[in-house]
């Protein structure tokens, strides 16, 4: 009775607040994450020689300033910088997550009663952050966690307690009271990536194109694609071409990744993108590519050229794509345009687009919210026609993409801020809202 014990561990080794009250008897105490002081202390006993160069590779990879204040996180980060830079290839973030990920999930193959392979465990992941991904909410309850496993994933019930437990107890998933999530949101974005990859190489297609395009998944997917020296845009190339016509939003997101590899190949591949895809958002996505990435300043006449020709060459029937994960992208992907004719060719496709095409009018709406320069060629005529596509149009994500356009052009008539405050209480949908 009058021995001590000291009993650590990360919080989500308990299922939930009431499983760790079991514990009432303890005194308990929870560290914080390492500040830059603690962070220091450590690389300097453990390179007393090169600790400032250990720190600034550190500091120069996305987000592992981050990771590091977590002491299992910048372990691992100072013991596998060496191997991936003596191995003489670029490194990479997608390369750190995938040595890490690896790491558990091998730990986790030898663990006595583990009944699930290596794929598995990395499927279950996938589908866990994808879900997370898919519903906007970076954590899941409990309860949830194993509803998803049971009826979404397809485990047994008679599994259900060990193949919780192997996720709950992973070195890279964290428990805020009752609720779970990637320690750090990159990890869901990772395995999101990883998902969209296996995909892309199979050939099937479950959920890449499904959420609309997030920047910091596809700057894994990229990495994770240059894993294939010189088959990149080979498979891009394989995957365009099987991809059914009705997954419009999957070929949206090839073409972006083809404008971010940047080589010849990559560059060819767009062009015929841009001249053959059924969707004029495809092929208009795919000019943008072009006129960003490549410098070609000719691709979005070109675009306009084709839309124009009579018989019209694409479909113009809109997919019938779900409307989740709407994001307000910019950062990269904004632009600006020599020509003022390109902006003001989408605006009147907005008031009328060409054969009726929808398609169009949601792609001129997209590609309007990324012109840096729009306020030098838009007139007060087209602010009305943004607003009455903001209040009225059928498409949520035209709408949502014609409140951030408004926000961009910062025009401070009171009508505009009467229509954005409108939309942000009264929209059905929650990405109009959002945006």
């Amino acid at each position: 009775g009058n021995n001590a014990l000291i009993f650590t561990c990360r919080t989500h080794f308990f299922f939930n607040t009431i499983d760790e009250g079991k514990l009432h008897t303890f005194k308990t105490i929870y560290l914080l994450p390492w500040r830059e002081q603690e962070l220091l202390a450590y690389l300097n006993k453990r390179f007393p020689d090169n600790s400032h160069a250990i720190l600034e590779r550190i500091q120069n990879i996305f987000n592992l300033e981050e990771l590091a204040q977590t002491p299992i996180f910048l372990e691992m980060i100072v013991s596998t910088l060496p191997r991936i830079e003596d191995s003489g290839h670029p490194i990479s973030s997608a390369d750190l997550y995938e040595y890490y990920t690896q790491q558990w999930i091998s730990q986790q193959e030898i663990r006595r009663g583990s009944i699930l392979s290596y794929t598995d465990k990395e499927t279950l992941m996938e589908s866990l952050a994808f879900e997370m991904l898919q519903t906007d909410n970076l954590r899941i309850y409990s309860n949830d966690l194993n509803e998803l496993l049971r009826n979404k994933i397809g485990i047994k019930e008679e599994n259900l307690v060990e193949v919780s437990n192997d996720i709950r107890t992973c070195s890279f998933l964290v428990r805020d009271s009752d609720y779970y999530r990637f320690s750090h949101t990159s990890f869901m974005e990772f395995f999101v990536a990883k998902k969209y990859l296996r995909e892309i190489i199979g050939k099937r297609i479950e959920d890449f194109g499904k959420v609309y395009y997030k920047e910091e998944v596809f700057f894994f997917l990229q990495g994770l694609l240059s894993k294939y020296p010189h088959k990149g845009v080979t498979i891009l190339k394989e995957f365009i071409k099987s991809c059914p016509t009705h997954l419009s939003r999957a070929r949206i997101h090839t073409a972006i990744l083809l404008g971010d590899i940047g080589t010849e190949e990559a560059e060819n591949l767009l062009w015929d993108v841009l001249a053959n895809d059924p969707h004029s958002r495809v092929s208009g996505h795919a000019a943008e590519a072009l006129y960003r990435n490549y410098n070609r300043m000719n691709a979005f006449h070109q675009l306009i050229d084709s839309l124009r020709k009579l018989p019209y060459p694409r479909d113009t029937s809109l997919p019938k794509e779900p409307n989740i994960g709407w994001y307000s992208v910019g950062g990269s992907r904004q632009f600006s345009v020599h020509d003022p004719e390109i902006a003001r060719f989408f605006i009147r496709a907005l008031k009328e687009p060409i054969h009726g095409d929808l398609n169009l009018k949601w792609y001129a709406t997209s590609v309007l919210s990324r012109i840096t320069n729009l306020k030098e060629t838009i007139a007060e005529d087209d602010l009305k026609v943004l607003t009455d596509i903001l209040l009225n149009d059928k498409l949520p994500r035209a709408r949502a993409y014609a409140a951030t356009i408004l926000g961009n052009l910062a025009f401070s008539h009171a009508w505009i801020i009467e229509s954005l405050t409108t939309a942000q209480t009264a929209d059905v949908d929650p990405a109009v809202r959002k945006a």
